[in-house]
């Protein structure tokens, strides 16, 4: 049982928010709340519980986003739209052979992002998402992507063509679903060592400027620009 919970039996309850709640657990640590002393002991455990985990789970945060820092992978995927740390570090743990061709479509179909197909008499209807799949990484995203979207109801200038468009014809939950959606297509081209030159590994022999015009070639061929931001251009 929540602390919270707890204390609403005896009729005490909580402000509105995280700020709320802090105060709640300072009066009772302080021994103001009106309760019999068997209550204040369960609720003292309960808050100690709560303020051990809140520590874990900062401590935890802390280490994810120093690894993402640290991770040249994981500073592109942060360049792109609603990408943070924690949803940079997620796709990378989760990410199939970003090698593959068939990588994106992998990761999208993994966090059923896509619309479900109906068909039925020769025509073909697309659905809501399944919801299926990777749940936690999808949820990152489509959270990333509704703080986006409200930075571009702000700036409406950071906004891409297509983004503006969606905007303007779809409801904002739709919206927020397919930027993520777009991103999670986007997030593999840049990590992956045959589409990005920038994600390759140091080679020992010498450049080749006829290599790099190919690797140039090949990326622009995938929509996918020669500079670290090219997770955002893509994405957005």
């Amino acid at each position: 049982m929540h602390c919270a919970a707890l204390l609403s039996e005896f009729g005490i309850v909580a402000g509105k928010g995280k700020a709320g709640l802090a105060r709640l657990m300072d009066e009772l640590r302080a021994g103001t709340l009106d309760l019999p002393a068997d209550a204040v002991v369960a609720a003292m455990a309960l808050a100690d519980q709560r303020a051990a985990l809140e520590a874990a789970a900062d401590a935890l945060e802390r280490r994810i986003t120093a690894q993402a820092k640290a991770d040249e992978k994981a500073r592109m995927l942060k360049t792109a739209p609603g990408v943070g740390p924690l949803s940079a570090h997620a796709t990378l743990a989760t990410m199939p052979d970003p090698s593959s061709s068939r990588a994106a479509a992998t990761l999208r179909h993994g966090l059923a992002s896509t619309p479900r197909l109906n068909g039925t008499g020769g025509k073909t209807r697309t659905g809501r998402i399944t919801k299926q799949g990777n749940q936690p990484l999808r949820r990152l995203l489509v959270l990333g992507a509704t703080a986006w979207l409200r930075q571009v109801g702000a700036r409406p200038e950071k906004a891409s063509p297509w983004l503006r468009g969606m905007m303007a014809r779809r409801p904002s939950k739709v919206v927020a679903v397919a930027q993520a959606a777009r991103t999670a297509r986007a997030s593999c081209g840049p990590c992956s060592p045959t589409t990005n030159p920038i994600a390759r590994q140091p080679s020992a022999d010498p450049p080749n400027p006829s290599q790099g015009a190919q690797q140039q070639l090949m990326a622009k061929s995938v929509g996918i620009p020669d500079r670290e931001h090219s997770v955002s251009a893509i994405a957005r």
